[in-house]
């Protein structure tokens, strides 16, 4: 019996990863926490770091491959015994060769045993989003680029990718910072290690779905209500990023759309084709007013006796059908 109770999970764990949304639920919840704990590492009061002329190279201790993950308390550690200030050049994600350089150290005097900080920065053969929201994005935006190609045309999961994507730029508008200072208990800055520029993962969001979206209307509108909304969520400074996009949405349209549909294309509409992109007009009106339409009311529809003899003629056709 448990064997068979172990099998039945294993079988709808199986099917449940074969589902998209379910797919992206979980890059997206991986992704979105790792940029709150980067918003969350707001800096402390400034303090100055420690100076010094003496600048070590350090070379990576790993195998080729891709930054994956970074220890930060271990080059920060290392940095306070030395009294030193640790840069990590790579950024999680970017291709480290073999015996390349990945940190700078600024010390007052030659630091010992550098390669000890350098062990803190592990290389794998692909990318994570244990320490890589980027990453995490990116997997998001290729299954929105898919479901926009001639063989899949499956825009409703576009618009799904575009729904986590809203999410995750909006939390990482709250990133202040394009780097990450590591403190020790002083207040005094130890190690930086760098983070996503805000216009590289707009960017890396929208550029390339902007750019597939032709002739789907329902992702351009979805596209449309996504930029306008962060737009009006984020700082005054990253609105520009924003807007670079919402223009070339525009010319994507303008260029593969006939001209009657483009603004219907640009509506924003945070389903897609949801019926959310045209709202109807309020009309004042007493207690008593029923919405009534023109053509209803040509063809009787309102009038409650041409009514029930339509409903009368309707019943005698079908008993006279009968005999």
């Amino acid at each position: 019996m448990l064997c068979l109770l172990a099998f039945l999970f294993f079988v709808q764990g199986t099917i449940s990863l074969m589902r998209v949304s379910i797919v992206m639920d979980r890059v997206a919840h991986g992704s979105l926490r790792r940029i709150r704990r980067m918003a969350e590492s707001a800096p402390p009061p400034a303090t100055e770091g420690p100076g010094g002329e003496v600048l070590t190279r350090v070379r990576s201790r790993s195998d080729a491959g891709v930054s994956t993950r970074v220890n930060e308390c271990a080059p920060a550690s290392w940095a306070r015994r030395e009294d030193a200030f640790v840069r990590v050049l790579p950024r999680i994600g970017d291709p480290v060769p073999e015996q390349g350089v990945v940190l700078v150290v600024r010390s007052r005097r030659p630091p010992r045993s550098p390669e000890r900080a350098a062990r803190a920065l592990h290389t794998g053969r692909e990318r994570s989003t244990y320490q890589d929201p980027a990453f995490g994005l990116r997997q998001i935006v290729d299954i929105g680029v898919r479901a926009q190609g001639y063989g899949e045309n499956d825009p409703t999961t576009a618009v799904r990718c575009v729904d986590r994507i809203q999410t995750l730029v909006g939390a990482f508008a709250e990133v202040t910072r394009h780097r990450w200072t590591i403190y020790d208990h002083r207040r005094v800055p130890r190690a930086e290690l760098p983070l996503p520029t805000w216009e590289g993962f707009v960017d890396l969001d929208f550029s390339e779905l902007v750019l597939q979206c032709e002739g789907h209307t329902q992702v351009t509108r979805r596209l449309s209500a996504a930029l306008r909304d962060l737009e009006e969520e984020v700082d005054r400074t990253r609105r520009p990023a924003l807007r670079h996009h919402r223009r070339e949405l525009r010319r994507v349209c303008e260029r593969n759309l006939p001209a009657h549909l483009v603004e219907f294309a640009l509506t924003p509409d945070r389903q897609g084709l949801g019926g959310g992109g045209r709202e109807p007009e309020p009309v004042r009106a007493g207690p008593d007013a029923r919405w009534t339409d023109d053509r209803s009311e040509e063809r009787g529809e309102n009038d409650p006796e041409e009514h029930c003899g339509r409903a009368d003629r309707a019943r005698a056709g079908t008993w006279a059908d009968l005999w």
